[in-house]
């Protein structure tokens, strides 16, 4: 496991134990949205997936079956985000910081969740340096955003990634209204 589990703040809502937040998996209880670790995801679905397809499809009718999702299951999508690391001061940051931070971000990126589900077909980083608003002390923000095109190493990791994103979704929604 490659994450710090000093700085949890996120708790399984099967078992209880901390747990990294981006390594949480979706699922629903009592028809409410159910984050839980990976150990209480496999207990539950390993070995039937089509039980958790059955209790998913029911809430996203999107969702492919598996004759479906074999059919394109080569097929890759891209995977992104972004990381701001915020200066102090007015100066630039170096090229030590930047590489630093980089590296800080791509261990960010790359969760024990995201290696589970995907493949890293390729992955490319960019980085930009922003001024902030004044308001802001002139701190400069140094930004680190980090694309990949992957591949779901199964069924069920397309499934959660599908009904996490539909969860997002429906979420925001709720907060917009």
């Amino acid at each position: 496991m490659n994450q710090n589990y000093d700085v949890l703040n996120e708790a399984c809502e099967g078992c209880g134990n901390p747990t990294f937040p981006q390594d949480l998996y979706t699922d629903m209880f009592n028809n409410s949205w159910q984050m839980i670790c990976p150990r209480c995801f496999d207990s539950r679905y390993a070995g039937d997936n089509k039980r958790y397809y059955e209790k998913m499809v029911v809430h996203n009718e999107a969702l492919m079956d598996e004759k479906a999702f074999n059919k394109i299951k080569t097929a890759y999508i891209v995977i992104a985000n972004s990381f701001p690391y915020i200066k102090e001061s007015e100066s630039l940051i170096t090229t030590e910081e930047k590489l630093l931070l980089g590296e800080m971000a791509l261990k960010g990126f790359i969760t024990d969740k995201i290696t589970r589900k995907f493949d890293i077909i390729k992955q490319e980083m960019k980085t930009n340096d922003q001024a902030l608003p004044e308001e802001a002390g002139g701190k400069i923000a140094h930004i680190v955003s980090i694309t990949a095109h992957v591949t779901f190493k199964s069924w069920i990791e397309y499934m959660e990634h599908e009904m996490f994103m539909h969860m997002r979704k429906e979420l925001k929604n709720m907060l917009i209204n």
